[in-house]
């Protein structure tokens, strides 16, 4: 488990080096009215949310975007990221790097 948490955190830490780069291209981006529903229709069903406390995450986390201390763009690039690492299970890695990303920015999650 220790291990686990040590590789989520190191693999966290490589994207988020990655998304530096890309969050300044999305940093004034904001979501037209209809397509936050999309996103949050996306993060469930791409995130394969099961748990109250997934469902839960995801609706914070759009909260976020709606409130502008976070940006689709950002959210985006953790979702495909998480996917890419884990097919199968990817809501832990998304889960961990938005945490980290939102810590940065001074946004509670």
């Amino acid at each position: 488990m220790r291990y686990h948490n040590a590789l989520i955190t190191t693999l966290a830490a490589g994207l988020l080096c990655i998304l530096s780069a890309s969050v300044q291209c999305h940093a004034q981006e904001s979501p037209p009215g209809g397509r936050v529903a999309d996103l949050q229709d996306q993060l469930e069903n791409g995130l394969k949310a099961r748990l109250p406390n997934e469902f839960a995450f995801i609706d914070v986390v759009v909260q976020r975007v709606e409130a502008r201390q976070l940006t689709s763009g950002e959210v985006k690039s953790v979702f495909q990221w998480a996917r890419r690492k884990n097919k199968h299970t990817p809501f832990p890695y998304f889960q961990r790097a938005m945490r980290i990303i939102a810590a940065r920015k001074g946004v509670d999650l």
